[in-house]
């Protein structure tokens, strides 16, 4: 099922192949299912076949949409996404799992439906980002490898081997900059003895000052009324927003604002006054748009934004005008399938034989 070929490549390739095999180490946990093509990247199914369970792992490029992002964002044509992607040396997005699906039940995701089936470790996080790195020899250099920890599972249930893998990329290529993103949605109760409060401040931050500030730290909120944040979350107990200013207030920050990330879903509450509290010196907020997958779609949720722009600056002038720094982070329509969990759903376990 994986489109890809060897044959008919130049020696230029070949060599730059074999270059790679020095660095890449067979996957020993999984087996690649499916190869999902889309006009910036591949969705990578990967099967664990002791587990019988599957995994999702992506690579991108990143979007330029300075010039004119309605156009770019709205078209269903992969040739106009090609035409504006950033050099791959320049910036390349990977995402990995850190666990066997997820033990929350987020209202707008659908890894939920895949259940929870445990951590993966250290080495099989690796795993994934040396096959991604192999599926394009040709990149012998980047200077911004964002690698986000988040296809499927929660970090916080696995900090440890996480932070493991974020301090082995500060040394694992000299023609490699690594920009490890932790995603959490700050859940209450404790993992490997720790609260998630230690986690951040013990060994989260510490790691970043390690990497000299070169890590993005980003918390998912979605919404400033707390309840309506719990229900989204499936009903998971996480720390407030307020909870989460007090904790980084006159914590050193160095390197990059830690980012609070609002998906804009039709009622979700964004009130910039419940974030007026915030120091700009430490957070910054990010703006996504929902992704209406058959999760979303099936628990009755809706876009606040419809693709219109307009409504999304609108949001982003409110916040600013409180003195937080605006981040707008949209997909593009042609890449709407990138939704984590939603191929293996669909297009995996539907046809999947036992």
């Amino acid at each position: 099922r994986d489109s890809s070929t060897s044959r008919g490549l130049g020696d230029v390739y070949k060599r730059q192949l074999e270059n790679f095999r020095k660095h890449y180490k067979k996957m020993k946990t999984f087996e690649l299912h499916y190869n999902h093509v889309l006009p910036s990247g591949n969705v990578y199914v990967l099967h664990d076949p002791k587990k019988n369970f599957f995994i999702e792992t992506t690579q991108m490029q990143d979007i330029d949409t300075k010039r004119k992002p309605q156009e770019i964002l709205t078209t269903t044509d992969p040739k106009i996404i090609k035409e504006h992607l950033v050099p791959i040396k320049d910036k390349w997005l990977i995402a990995i799992s850190t666990q066997y699906g997820c033990p929350h039940k987020c209202m707008f995701c659908q890894v939920p439906g895949l259940g929870f089936h445990g951590n993966l470790s250290a080495d099989q996080m690796w795993e994934q980002i040396e096959f991604v790195l192999s599926r394009r020899p040709e990149v012998t250099e980047c200077h911004k490898i964002k690698l986000g920890f988040s296809r499927m599972g929660e970090p916080f249930w696995n900090w440890q081997n996480i932070c493991q893998v974020m301090k082995e990329m500060k040394t694992y290529r000299d023609s490699f900059t690594f920009l490890p993103c932790y995603n959490t949605i700050m859940p209450k109760g404790k993992s490997l003895g720790k609260r998630v409060e230690d986690v951040i401040l013990d060994e989260v931050m510490p790691l970043k000052e390690y990497l000299s500030g070169n890590m993005h730290l980003q918390i998912s909120c979605n919404s400033t009324d707390e309840e309506q944040r719990k229900k989204l979350f499936g009903g998971a107990d996480v720390l407030s927003i307020q909870e989460i200013g007090n904790l980084f207030n006159g914590i050193k920050n160095t390197g990059r604002l830690v980012t609070l990330n609002f998906i804009c879903g039709d009622g979700w509450e964004i009130d910039p006054k419940k974030l007026e509290s915030l120091d700009p010196n430490i957070f910054c907020i990010k703006l996504t748009p929902l992704n209406i997958n058959p999760a979303a779609s099936g628990n009755g949720l809706k876009d606040a934004i419809g693709w219109n722009w307009d409504k999304m600056y609108e949001i982003r002038d409110r916040l600013e005008g409180f003195g937080l720094k605006v981040i707008i982070d949209i997909c593009a329509m042609a890449e709407l399938d990138l939704s984590c969990g939603t191929l293996i759903q669909t297009k995996i376990l539907c046809n999947y034989d036992e």
